[in-house]
């Protein structure tokens, strides 16, 4: 079954609207070309398309390259309707895709990459490099690139000694893909990259419970593996692809947690563990954008962005999106033997998520607090959700199960209530023979 163009919400005469007035705010210019005029430019209604179309095009190419071609399209001024604008959207995709051929290599530093994360990764279109060596040729001109982009007068301001230093000190991981554009390959191999460090930190960061900062000073994330902020785009013999760079939230790199070899040991086969998890879940795809939703939040190095991106990863694992809230704590909760204390801190988690988006007066200062609550409410969960230790067919199936009651009395009552539900349709098979 094809999945749905247009995303429920927008309705047949929202999107009509729609494409009637961007045919009417259209001119044609002397070299054939179309530009909108007025409030409705591209980029307004490109970002309107974005949210109105369910379909995802980032496997290979950006999305909006592909709704921007297809508003332009002459086509849409004899029928500017949603039907005729979906045809028009299929085939400007396939026209850019026929030119996806160039080959990119995306560069990011890794501040605190543990000793086994090494060697080449697949995933997806993507390759994933964590073993290049700094002496070979290609790996030198990428370096000296770098630096040389780094020490440019619009961009030496963000680029402080100490960041510097520590950009100089990271791991390089080096990603190759062919891609649409540039942009196209960052936002591809960033979030494979972001898969892999999701499983990373997920696997170490269950042991952290609290931490203790000084009050006025800069903060570092309550994960430790993180991408440094100074992310390049290079072509297949290091030259520099993109004249801009990305940039991760970034306060200082961390030093890392000292541990000892079995401590790197258990470190490691829990990581293994979740790939091997991931790579045959009959959810997959939902395990791998709950890792990258993972990475974001706690990685990065403001508190209360970390806690409020959790609660999103919460919420995307713990349902639907049209489930109540209060159920979803329920299931989170019901993992844990001390399940009435969870569910508490749920309620209090959802308390001061809701005081935050509204622009409701919270106690100030606890941001740090809050945070790593909310690692430990959501990161249990995850493991839970990732491993399937039961192996449920799906992940709504995992919800049932955690939707039965907790107490042992209504367990049994339930099971009661299943079997004379058993029961009863086998009656009826018989009955209507």
């Amino acid at each position: 079954m094809s999945k749905k163009f247009w995303r429920d919400g927008f309705s047949d005469d929202e999107i009509n609207e729609l494409l009637r007035l961007v045919v009417e705010s259209r001119s044609v210019n002397d070299d054939g070309s179309i530009t909108l005029r007025g409030i409705l430019d591209v980029y307004s209604v490109s970002a309107i398309m974005q949210s109105a179309i369910s379909i995802d095009d980032d496997a290979l190419l950006d999305k909006d390259r592909v709704i921007e071609k297809a508003i332009r399209d002459p086509r849409l001024d004899n029928d500017p309707s949603k039907r005729n604008f979906q045809k028009i959207y299929y085939e400007s995709r396939a026209e850019l895709q026929a030119g996806v051929d160039e080959m990119y290599r995306c560069v990011f530093p890794i501040w605190n990459a543990p000793r086994f994360l090494n060697g080449r990764i697949r995933s997806n279109n993507v390759t994933l490099n964590f073993g290049v060596s700094k002496s070979s040729p290609i790996i030198k001109r990428i370096v000296k690139e770098r630096r040389i982009q780094r020490a440019k007068p619009e961009f030496a301001p963000f680029f402080d000694r100490q960041k510097v230093y520590q950009i100089e000190q990271c791991k390089l991981c080096v990603a190759t893909i062919r891609a649409g554009s540039p942009r196209s390959a960052n936002a591809i191999c960033t979030r494979e990259l972001y898969k892999i460090l999701g499983m990373i930190n997920l696997a170490v960061d269950g042991s952290k419970y609290s931490r203790q900062s000084t009050p006025g000073f800069k903060r570092p994330p309550i994960s430790e593996v993180l991408i440094a902020p100074h992310s390049t785009i290079h072509d297949e013999k290091g030259a520099m692809k993109y004249k801009g760079y990305w940039y991760e939230n970034w306060t200082y790199g961390p030093n890392a947690n000292l541990r000892k070899k079995e401590q790197v040991d258990g470190w490691e086969r829990n990581f293994r563990q979740l790939r091997s998890a991931v790579s045959k879940s009959r959810w997959r795809k939902n395990c791998e954008v709950s890792l990258v939703k993972y990475f974001k939040a706690f990685s990065n190095p403001n508190l209360e962005d970390a806690f409020l991106d959790g609660w999103r990863l919460f919420e995307f694992i713990a349902g639907t999106r049209n489930e109540k809230i209060e159920n979803k704590i329920l299931r989170c909760s019901s993992i844990f033997e001390d399940w009435r204390e969870q569910q508490l801190i749920g309620n209090h988690l959802k308390f001061r998520r809701n005081s935050i988006s509204h622009g409701h007066n919270v106690i100030s200062g606890d941001e740090e607090v809050i945070a790593f609550q909310m690692l430990q409410f959501v990161h249990p969960f995850l493991i839970r959700y990732i491993l399937n230790s039961l192996r449920f067919n799906g992940d709504r199936e995992f919800w049932n199960f955690l939707d039965l009651p907790q107490d042992s009395h209504d367990l049994e009552m339930a099971s009661k209530d299943a079997k004379n539900a058993l029961k009863m349709i086998q009656k009826v098979k018989e009955f209507r023979r």
